[in-house]
Parts: structure tokens; sequence; C-alpha cells
């Protein structure tokens, strides 16, 4: 057995990604906002992907760009 078909039950895994808008500190990140429009966006996502019937889902931060290094 695969750990994919131990963890998810199943051989062919969908696996979504939900993307979070820019997060509070970010430099892109709105400060006229509140947490708000990020977390029904957030939510949103979810829901739809969930709906879609995917298997796992993973989250990130990508719009908290520009990278600092």
């Amino acid at each position: 057995m695969t750990w994919l078909k131990e963890v998810f039950g199943c051989e062919k895994v969908i696996i979504g990604m939900v993307h979070f808008p820019p997060l509070p500190g970010a430099p892109l990140y709105d400060d006229q906002e509140s947490l708000k429009p990020i977390l029904e966006r957030v939510f949103h996502d979810v829901e739809a992907l969930q709906a879609g019937g995917i298997d796992g889902m993973m989250f990130c931060n990508e719009n908290d760009r520009p990278y600092v290094m």
C-alpha cells in the first residue's frame, strides 16, 4: 500500500491549493481592510474545493510578495 492510499484512502489523489491574499504585515496588504474579507475569500475557496470533491488541501501565502531575502 502506498502512503497516499494509506492517508487518503485512494490511489489517485487530488489536492487543491488555497491561496491567501496579502496578510497583515506584508507589503501588499491593504491597511484599510480588516481580516474579514481575507477570511471570506479563504472560506469561499475551501468550500468550493470541498464541493468539487478533492481529497486534500494545501494553503499558501504567495501573495505576501515581494519576497525579502
